[in-house]
């Protein structure tokens, strides 16, 4: 089966619970990588073997979804397919912007890695800080 791709700028702005929602996800299964045919930008993914997650952060946030990719290891056993969610078309410092408030301080760090972001760390809730401190 060959990947398809689909994507899609959007009209209107997401709501702030649209980004709660977002970052929420991008929490658990998301990542930030260099793209080298993107020229070497950074840009945001998510990789899910639910393709109605990843069409539905397309129809909400935007950005591009390849898939499904199908794969056979070395093993010779085929994987379950794949999509995956790539910020293509959309500015990764403002997605990262949005979702800011609702991040980990682990993610937030991850991209001032990339210099992705606000460069200055809004406070830590108790939560976060127990966990930044491997109290939680």
């Amino acid at each position: 089966m060959s990947a398809e791709c689909f994507s899609v700028k959007l009209p209107v702005q997401p709501s702030s619970a649209t980004w709660a929602w977002f970052a929420g996800l991008y929490e658990g299964q998301g990542s930030v990588v260099y793209h080298r045919s993107a020229r070497h930008r950074a840009r945001l993914q998510i990789r899910s073997t639910d393709e109605e997650l990843t069409r539905l952060v397309h129809a909400r946030i935007g950005g591009t979804v390849f898939g499904p990719y199908n794969y056979r290891y070395r093993d010779g056993i085929a994987r379950k397919a794949f999509w995956v969610w790539v910020s293509d078309g959309l500015d990764p410092g403002d997605v990262a912007a949005e979702m800011w408030p609702w991040l980990s301080a682990r993610r937030r760090r991850r991209f001032q890695d990339f210099s992705i972001g606000p460069q200055d760390d809004l406070p830590l809730n108790a939560g976060e800080a127990a966990v930044d401190a491997g109290l939680a």
